[in-house]
């Protein structure tokens, strides 16, 4: 099982004002009995939550607060995962007639009152976040939100955000749905929502749920296209681009002669799933990979493996996990490997994980002459085969394959052993020798073509995916500040939402001294490193002739144009700017 965890907002999603049907509490009961685990995140506050939703015992945890609090309905306990608000702040706020609602560490108003929320926070001098969410303004810790929440309660289930799907409605489900592996949108989110969800739902509320249960139920999601596709692996590039394989439902194969080149291309890559969160199991005959950076070693040059040990490992952490087989006689390391898959297809039934099965010197642990292959083939979603002998493969190994990479010399030969058929298309790539930082490509998703690549990639290339830039925040010193002319009203813009929120609150004047300036254009230039959005910008700035609201109109369009909506681009992140715009100046340096 893929999917072992659904994770769902509350309002919007499975409720509908305050209430949840029951088609939709009886699809609940149909995903628990399916050996899934359920998980509630919401913004409300939990003693809220109680009163008005009996059916809250079907889930294994419930996030509150925005993920804030952490509830267990089986035993009733509650955890505590943010600072509890300010008295000062809470109290400035009923002194302004701010009506607001004080959990365990959330301050909650409606709109209109964000300006006084923002100003009670200037004026405090306090370091907390405003997260908005269809009409309602919640106030939080800075480093808390619905996906710091759902890490934890994952973590404390053992299950992993690589095998949990999340679906939501509001802006503050961002987040929640960057960090599963596959994010749904139902019908009545908002757009950004939508626009940054791996599939958006046709369906409203909790039908939509209904339906993602359904898909769940019915194939583990195999028949959605689009879970997953935000992370790939980078084989190499060439004169296309780059050329990647899913990181998911992928069986590939690293053959060849040239030894450096495949350890390389192996450890960058086994560096990439673990930078993703993707726990991996390496069977290591040869000692190549027992010094990856924070992997759990079992075996020694001495004494070999044992099977309980490596699965209570993979069990009880979710880092890789390198199996050191080098104490082992060749014929003991095949009959360990076959001991170990039975316990590795259980453990991915329960939990989803490990995500990868790695062979080094694969052609001793799956031979022609013992065919193993077959049943491997079945059971293990994602493998990563290297071999210097492709042609003593298990043939049912190698007819699993659908990806692959040959280095070094004779890759005509290799490919044919692989069982990859070359067709007179591919001649072009065989006509010069390769270089020792090239390769030859084949993917059965890119109908059977082979391709010539040059790599390593180094690992820096395979930056994580894009979170949804619109409520991402930045670091304070890379927030747009609101100053005008004489300095007021100081107010700081942490992410594109609220600088569009506030856009629309400050009074003209503070606006059009910005505009008139071209600050607005500095901080996207220099915080999220887009040229394109920063130009567009700049030429409303430009325009002398329009007004307060027609420029910020035009803005406002300019952003929901850019493909920061959609989060194909991030903050600058390689050298982070220092961004302070002020009545005197406005500079951007490194810190």
């Amino acid at each position: 099982m893929r999917f072992v965890a659904l994770a769902t907002d509350f309002d919007g999603t499975l409720a509908h004002d305050g209430r949840v049907d029951a088609p939709t509490v009886a699809a609940l009961e149909r995903c628990r009995a399916s050996g899934r685990r359920l998980l509630l995140v919401t913004g409300r506050e939990l003693d809220e939550l109680l009163a008005i939703f009996p059916e809250i015992d079907l889930f294994d945890r419930v996030v509150a607060e925005n993920g804030a609090l952490l509830y267990s309905p089986a035993d009733g306990t509650r955890r505590l995962l943010g600072d509890p608000p300010p008295e000062t702040f809470v109290a400035t706020l009923r002194e302004r007639n701010v009506p607001l609602s004080v959990g365990g560490s959330i301050v909650a108003t409606v709109q209109p009152h964000e300006t006084a929320v923002l100003e009670a926070i200037r004026d405090l001098g306090l370091e907390l976040k405003v997260v908005f969410n269809k009409g309602a303004v919640m106030v939080m810790p800075p480093a808390v939100n619905k996906a710091s929440g759902l890490a934890v309660a994952l973590d404390e289930l053992g299950l992993s955000p690589r095998n949990t799907v999340a679906i939501g409605d509001g802006e503050n489900d961002h987040a929640l749905l960057e960090q599963a592996e596959c994010g749904v949108a139902v019908a009545n989110a908002v757009a950004t929502l939508r626009s940054a969800a791996d599939y958006a739902s046709e369906l409203d509320h909790g039908k939509a749920v209904v339906e993602l249960v359904d898909a769940l139920i019915e194939d583990d999601l195999a028949a959605w296209t689009t879970p997953g596709t935000r992370r790939a692996l980078p084989l190499g590039r060439n004169a296309s681009g780059e050329i990647s394989v899913p990181a998911h439902d992928t069986r590939l194969l690293v053959a060849g002669s040239a030894l450096p080149g495949k350890r390389l291309l192996v450890r960058s890559l086994l560096a990439l799933l673990a930078r993703h969160g993707y726990q991996s199991c390496v069977l290591d005959p040869a000692g190549r990979f027992g010094d990856l950076e924070g992997a759990i070693a079992i075996g020694s040059e001495e004494r070999g493996p044992v099977v309980d040990e490596t699965l209570a490992a993979l069990e009880a952490s979710d880092a890789n996990v390198i199996v050191r087989l080098a104490a082992l006689a060749e014929s003991e390391r095949m009959r360990f490997f076959q001991g170990l898959l039975s316990g590795l297809r259980a453990l991915q039934g329960e939990r989803g994980r490990p995500h990868w099965v790695v062979l080094d010197d694969a052609h001793h642990l799956l031979p022609r002459r013992a065919e193993i292959g077959t049943s491997a083939r079945v059971e293990l979603p994602n493998a990563l085969l290297v071999t210097a002998h492709a042609e003593a493969m298990s043939p049912g190994a190698l007819g699993a394959i659908n990806a692959a990479v040959v280095m070094g010399e004779n890759t005509h030969e290799t490919l044919g052993a692989a069982g990859i058929n070359v067709t007179e298309r591919d001649g072009d790539v065989f006509r010069a020798p390769l270089a020792d930082d090239e390769a030859l490509v084949w993917r059965r998703a890119e109908s059977h073509r082979v391709e010539r690549v040059r790599l390593p990639l180094p690992e820096a290339a395979f930056s994580p995916p894009p979170p949804a830039l619109v409520v991402a925040d930045l670091p304070p010193e890379a927030s747009f500040q609101f100053r005008g002319p004489d300095g007021s009203p100081h107010l700081r813009a942490q992410n594109l939402a609220l600088f569009l929120h506030m856009a629309e609150g400050v009074d003209d004047r503070t606006w059009l001294f910005h505009l008139r300036r071209g600050d607005y254009s500095a901080w996207l230039r220099n915080a999220y490193a887009d040229e394109a959005l920063a130009a567009a910008v700049a030429s409303v700035e430009r325009s002398s002739a329009i007004g307060a609201a027609e420029s910020r109109a035009r803005i406002r369009r300019a952003i929901d144009e850019c493909h920061l909506v959609a989060g194909q681009a991030e903050p600058a992140s390689e050298a982070p700017k220092r961004i302070q715009c002020s009545s005197d100046s406005i500079s951007a340096s490194n810190p």
